[in-house]
């Protein structure tokens, strides 16, 4: 019996050694969390004797933060059975700390209740310290990624991206969750795949470590952003491919700056103006192919020599001294100047020579620039010409507003003395003769205004040949056998948007002239039309003209031609060379006018004793043609609604309401737009209609209807003005104004407005704005 007692204690003896000499902390805990058991490491760890230990709370040796943790996780022990991997931070004797982690099991009697648990403690404070490490550098990395002024991304080896960074997602426009759903694939322009996709062979496969190359990427909103791409590939401990960790910096706007030196140099080598690029010294650095045509040098003959020594090729001595003077003080030079070409031939140059200055602004370079002009000189001519047509034809509108003005108060009084006049009395026809010469009047202002370019009315879709064919036959009838007419016209042509009135005008006047030329001999009159297509280079010999597609008239006789000084003023109004009473000198300035006004140009090539040629140019119409047509009445209409009627000539306001008056209309007359604003402002329910001038001072008959409208929408506006309806269909487009009549009007064109305008009173009206 002793010496069962005696092995058992020796073997709790050696167990009690082995357990306290383990490097490993134990600790056994009661069911309320007191410490019951502990070995020697444990208390080593911790830096207490087992005295100062046993009994106490395990919370006791946490920090406050951990000790409610464990309070609430300790309970759930009893229920678990196995205690894994369970990590606290502890605090040791003399106040430092420690991170422990615990592997256990329950201790239960034999009816399965808690008795204690069993843990092995193990001191995880440097491998805490480690992962802490790990964590920070890591998580410095991922700052440094994520917020990299540089686009960086980690991508797969088949091209997904696995992470990016805000600025590859500005870069590209797209967000983060976007780019991570793609491949570098998708977004990379299709002429830059095969060179990515090489790149990253070479990497996966050991021949290079890393890769730098441009390439474009497509933006999310299209456009292309090109990029300075640098990669490398990072592998694991087996040499196993991971990922490509690439940075991406946006190089568009120096690309867009090369691409821009490129374009300049290659501006430089094509331009038609001669450039040459002089140093200070005066040796001549660079000229462009333009130099070698105007001047007649290749560039091998003039590089690095002094430009003053082509100084009898530019200017005379002192000319040339004054100009080198300039340059001197940094100043600009511009003339002109004969340029002797290397050949003998002599050409008018226009040449400005200009400082280069560095960006200290001190100058390193001068470039001089030459044009040959001497094409340009001959056009000067025809562009004062047309100089001078615009001035006469601005005076000419003038004068027509005014007559215009004076017209519809004898047309308006005419009328209304007809209305009063009995059939029988011989007042009658008088009347109707002063009727009839006021008509003619407004066609003759017709024509001033059409000179002027400032009408446009009747301009629709038109075949010219028609009208061409339709003017040779009256032409036939009227002119005498002696002259031959010779015809090439198509059965069809292209459309242009005309007036056929006033084409028919243009055609007639020309033919007249030609055979007027041809009437005191036989002779022939060639008529032609043809599509033509100009191109840049056709129109240089046509002032005025723009690339296109045209429909060319042209008006051909053998006739005695013009002089020089004739042909110069062909167009002038009031000029002719026929006798007196032969004709008004009007013809050919309505007919440059009337082209003018189509959008043309007109061009007249003659020599004296051999014939004179006109060529019309018209511009095509492309547009597809409308067959709506307007309504019409058959009778006068007449009513009796309330017309405001608003025109600063008292003549005029007093005609037009007596007309109005006659048709049953109850008129207020106005000779003031501000007054009838007022009276309208006042009392606006009280009126239907507002018929209102256009030219009046201090308001116009815009901003009458403008205020008219803001007061009242929807209110129906008439309005008038002698110099036509063209300039002022945009601001009837956007005021809704109803109507337009052109001065002088007869009654039955007002009774006619004013009964539409009324009738489209439910119309919305535009904004005045």
């Amino acid at each position: 019996m002793v010496d069962k007692e005696k092995t058992i204690r020796n073997r709790e003896s050696e167990f009690r050694s082995l357990f306290d000499d383990i490097p490993l902390g134990y600790q056994s805990l009661g069911a309320d969390g007191r410490l019951l058991e502990v070995n020697k490491t444990w208390l080593k760890i911790l830096g207490y004797r087992k005295e100062e230990v046993i009994g106490r709370w395990f919370g006791d040796f946490l920090p406050e933060s951990e000790r409610k943790r464990f309070q609430d996780r300790f309970p759930l022990f009893h229920v678990i059975g196995d205690i894994k991997n369970e990590r606290f931070e502890m605090l040791r004797r003399d106040g430092s700390r420690l991170y422990a982690t615990f592997d256990g099991c329950i201790g239960r009697d034999e009816k399965g209740r808690f008795l204690q648990t069993h843990c092995i403690m193990y001191d995880t404070t440097e491998q805490r310290r480690s992962e802490e490490q790990l964590r920070e550098s890591e998580e410095r990395f991922r700052t440094a990624f994520e917020y990299a002024a540089i686009g960086m991304a980690l991508v797969g080896v088949e091209g997904r991206f696995l992470q990016v960074n805000l600025s590859l997602c500005r870069m590209l426009g797209y967000s983060m969750q976007e780019l991570l759903e793609t491949d570098f694939q998708s977004i990379s322009h299709p002429d830059d795949l095969q060179l990515s996709e090489e790149c990253m062979r070479q990497m996966l496969e050991g021949e290079v470590y890393s890769v730098q190359f441009e390439k474009r990427y497509i933006h999310k909103s299209g456009h292309l952003v090109w990029v300075q791409l640098a990669a490398s590939l990072l592998a694991d401990s087996q040499g196993k491919p991971l990922y490509f960790i690439t940075q991406v910096e946006d190089i568009t706007q120096r690309k867009e700056a090369e691409q821009k030196l490129a374009l300049l140099a290659a501006a430089l080598e094509q331009t038609v103006e001669s450039i040459a690029i002089i140093q200070t010294n005066g040796k001549i650095e660079y000229v462009n192919p333009a130099f070698e045509r105007i001047n007649g040098y290749k560039r091998e003959e003039v590089l690095g020599k002094d430009f003053r020594d082509l100084k009898s090729a530019h200017q005379d001595d002192f000319s040339y001294e004054r100009v080198w003077k300039l340059l001197a003080r940094s100043e600009v030079w511009t003339g002109r100047t004969m340029q002797r070409h290397k050949n003998g031939t002599l050409s008018e140059v226009e040449t400005t020579i200009s400082p280069i200055r560095n960006e200290m602004n001190v100058v390193t370079h001068y470039v001089a620039i030459e044009r040959d002009v001497t094409h340009e000189r001959q056009m000067e001519r025809q562009l004062r010409q047309a100089q001078k047509m615009e001035a006469i034809g601005t005076l000419a509108g003038g004068i027509a507003h005014d007559f215009n003005n004076i017209l519809g108060a004898i047309i308006g009084y005419t009328e209304m003395a007809l209305l009063k006049t009995p059939s029988e009395n011989n007042v009658m026809r008088n009347l109707e003769q002063v009727l009839k010469a006021g008509d003619r009047a407004k066609e003759l202002v017709k024509q001033i205004l059409t000179f002027s370019r400032q009408k446009d009315e009747g301009f629709k879709p038109l075949q010219v040949s028609l009208i061409v064919k339709e003017v040779l036959k009256l032409m036939r009838a009227s002119l005498p056998t002696t002259i031959e007419i010779c015809q090439d016209i198509p059965n069809t042509s292209s459309l242009i948007w005309a007036d056929p009135t006033q084409i028919h005008q243009v055609l007639m006047n020309l033919c007249t002239n030609a055979a007027h030329a041809m009437r005191e001999k036989r002779g022939v009159l060639h008529v032609s039309l043809r599509d033509v297509e100009l191109d840049s280079e056709a129109v240089i010999r046509y002032a005025g003209m723009n690339p296109g597609s045209y429909v060319r008239l042209t008006v051909q006789d053998t006739g005695h031609g013009m002089s020089p000084a004739i042909l110069a003023r062909a167009f002038d109004p009031f000029f002719t060379t026929k006798c007196l009473g032969e004709g008004t000198g009007m013809g050919l300035a309505v007919v440059h006018g009337i082209v003018q006004s189509h959008r043309g140009s007109i061009h007249v090539d003659s020599e004296e004793g051999r014939g004179t040629t006109f060529h019309v140019f018209l511009p095509k119409f492309k547009n597809k043609v409308s067959n709506e047509m307007g309504p019409g009445f058959n009778v006068l209409p007449r009513g009796n609604e309330r017309i405001l009627l608003v025109d600063d000539e008292a003549a005029l306001a007093d005609t037009v309401r007596q007309m109005l008056e006659h048709l049953g209309y109850n008129v207020l007359a106005s000779t003031s737009s501000q007054k009838a604003l007022e009276i309208f402002r006042a009392n606006p329910d009280s009126f239907d209609l507002l018929i209102t001038d256009h030219t009046m001072s201090r308001l116009t008959g815009i901003e009458l209807a403008k205020e008219v409208v803001r007061i009242r929408p929807g209110f129906p506006i008439i309005l008038c003005s002698g110099l036509g309806e063209a300039i002022f269909s945009e601001n009837i487009v956007k005021s809704g104004i109803r109507e337009f009549l052109t001065k002088p009007m007869f009654m039955g064109d007002l009774a006619t407005a004013v009964r539409r305008a009324l009738q489209s009173g439910k119309s919305p009206t535009g904004d005045l704005s």
